[in-house]
C-alpha cells in the first residue's frame, strides 16, 4: 500500500521528457515531494508495524492540528553544524546555515544539532576539536563528555555564549 501511494504521487509530478532531452522535467516546487511522502509514510501515523494504536492516533492528530512548520519538522528535521558556527553564522538575528539531512554530512570531526518538532539532539563526532569541546562543555577531550546532558551551560567564552 505504501509503495503504491509513493509511486502514484511520483507519477503526478513527473512531466514527460522533452524531445531530445534525457532529463525528466519536474516543477521546482515539487522536487522534494517524493522525499516528504516517503518520510510521512515512515512516521508513526502510517507505519504498519511496532506502533501502538494510541501512538498512531496521537501522530495522526498531530498531522491534523499542528502548524505547518511543526509538521515539516516532524517529517524532515533540520540539521545544523555546530563545530563551525562561530565562523559561518555572523548574524544572530537570522537562522544559522542548514545542512541537508544526509548521513554524509555527519562527520567525525564535527558537532551537529538535529531539530525535530519536539526534540533537539546534539550529535558530537568522536574527533571533534578539543577547542570546541572545551569551549562548549568545559571538558578537555571527547572522552570526558558526559553521556547525557540537558540544557545549555555558559562557560564564559565566545563559543559557549554565542547563543545568547
Amino acid at each position: 500500500m505504501q509503495l503504491s501511494i509513493l509511486l502514484s504521487n511520483i507519477g503526478l509530478i513527473i512531466v514527460p521528457r522533452r524531445k531530445g532531452s534525457g532529463q525528466l522535467m519536474v516543477p521546482t516546487n515539487q522536487r522534494l515531494l517524493p522525499l516528504y511522502i516517503s518520510s510521512i509514510l515512515k512516521s508513526k501515523a502510517f507505519r504498519l508495524q511496532n506502533v501502538s494504536v494510541d501512538d498512531r492516533y496521537f501522530s495522526m492528530l498531530q498531522f491534523k492540528t499542528l502548524p505547518i512548520e511543526d509538521i515539516m519538522l516532524m517529517i524532515y528535521p533540520r540539521l545544523f553544524p555546530l563545530h563551525n558556527l562561530a565562523e559561518t553564522w555572523t548574524d544572530k538575528n537570522s537562522v544559522p546555515p542548514r545542512l541537508s539531512l544526509t548521513a554524509e554530512k555527519l562527520t567525525r570531526q564535527g558537532a551537529f544539532l538535529l531539530q525535530t518538532h519536539e526534540h533537539f539532539i546534539i550529535w558530537i563526532g568522536r574527533h571533534v576539536s578539543e577547542i570546541f569541546v572545551n569551549s562548549v562543555y568545559n571538558t578537555r577531550t571527547y572522552n570526558d563528555l558526559p553521556e547525557l546532558r540537558s540544557g545549555w551551560i555558559s562557560h564564559g567564552n565566545a563559543i559557549s555564549d554565542f547563543n545568547s
